[in-house]
């Protein structure tokens, strides 16, 4: 939803909005040549962070667009894989493509909390 809101925040609001990116590390997916990821990785860099499930209808709309992203070498794509089973996320991303630098897996849905994830 964020990435087709043409620039209105008010459309989905967010209170953490302009704030710096959560303290906590995130461990990588198993099965995949791809780190996690850690606050420090977000230090003088622009990166798209992608909040993602293979349960999750709106993520598979939005991910032709985070493929379109993730060829951009000015962006860096990463993925927060948000409740869902390791093989079921690696099925998902080797059947629909694979835009990642780093994916940070969690599994409780409590890091997610703290990127602002809700609904």
């Amino acid at each position: 939803i964020r990435l087709g809101a043409g620039g209105d925040l008010e459309r989905v609001p967010s209170a953490l909005i302009g704030d710096p990116v959560p303290d906590q590390s995130l461990p990588a997916l198993d099965g995949l040549d791809l780190p996690g990821f850690a606050p420090a990785d977000f230090q003088g860099r622009v990166s798209v962070v992608n909040v993602f499930g293979s349960w999750c209808g709106p993520c598979l709309d939005e991910h032709p667009m985070v493929m379109e992203l993730g060829g951009d070498e000015r962006i860096r794509v990463v993925g927060l894989n948000h409740k869902d089973a390791p093989d079921n996320a690696r099925r998902w991303l080797a059947q629909h493509g694979n835009p990642y630098a780093a994916i940070g897996v969690d599994r409780s849905g409590r890091a997610s909390l703290e990127w602002g994830v809700y609904g």
